[in-house]
């Protein structure tokens, strides 16, 4: 109920304002977990080029403008407040916790792949062991229901298909990749678009 009361309130009429290279027409990048959110939660908001952001507001983008005029940068950090005020962190205390924990994973995940740590077979199995287990709780990365974890999820999984990484031995993951996860409205909604989630090479 509380969910549907943050979900009500996303509704009324605040606006948020994302800021991002191209204003997502080309690629949606790192604020691909940040449009999701917004578009699952049915908020009202708008994307800019980052040359139309408050001064000062932080270095890299994506960066967001929040109602209240508050003007926020780092991905995993607006992911954080965008799960707490659309009610896309999960339903318990302890939930809420751990979407903390588990984006923050996810991105430390995408910076590994990055610098070519998964090559490492050992290394990157270990990693998608932890995710198999976190997934025998349900479907998604909370349990039963979908969360800010599993938008951020998404994009670092484009980025390591992209890369050609595997993990086909791993059931949990792989359905939640190529069945659960696509099936969400937002994201099938995003898909339509025929922006890329990610820059193309």
């Amino acid at each position: 109920k509380n969910d549907e009361h943050l979900r009500r309130s996303a509704m009324s009429g605040d606006s948020y304002t994302v800021y991002y290279w191209t204003k997502c027409a080309k690629f949606y990048g790192r604020a691909g977990p940040i449009v999701l959110c917004l578009e699952d939660a049915g908020a009202s908001y708008e994307v800019k080029d980052p040359a139309d952001v408050p001064p000062n507001a932080g270095f890299a983008f994506p960066m967001l403008t929040l109602p209240d005029g508050l003007t926020i940068a780092q991905t995993p950090a607006i992911c954080d407040v965008l799960g707490e005020r659309l009610g896309l962190n999960g339903a318990t205390p302890e939930a809420k916790i751990l979407s903390k924990q588990y984006v923050l994973d996810f991105n430390d995940l995408f910076s590994e792949l990055m610098a070519g740590k998964l090559a490492d077979e050992a290394r990157k199995d270990k990693w998608f062991a932890l995710f198999e287990h976190r997934l025998q709780k349900g479907p998604y990365f909370l349990g039963d229901k979908h969360s800010v974890v599993d938008f951020f999820g998404l994009i670092v999984f484009e980025w390591l298909d992209a890369k050609g990484i595997t993990y086909d031995k791993f059931p949990n993951v792989t359905t939640w990749r190529t069945t659960t996860v696509t099936e969400l409205p937002a994201v099938k909604k995003l898909y339509a678009t025929g922006v890329p989630m990610i820059p193309q090479s």
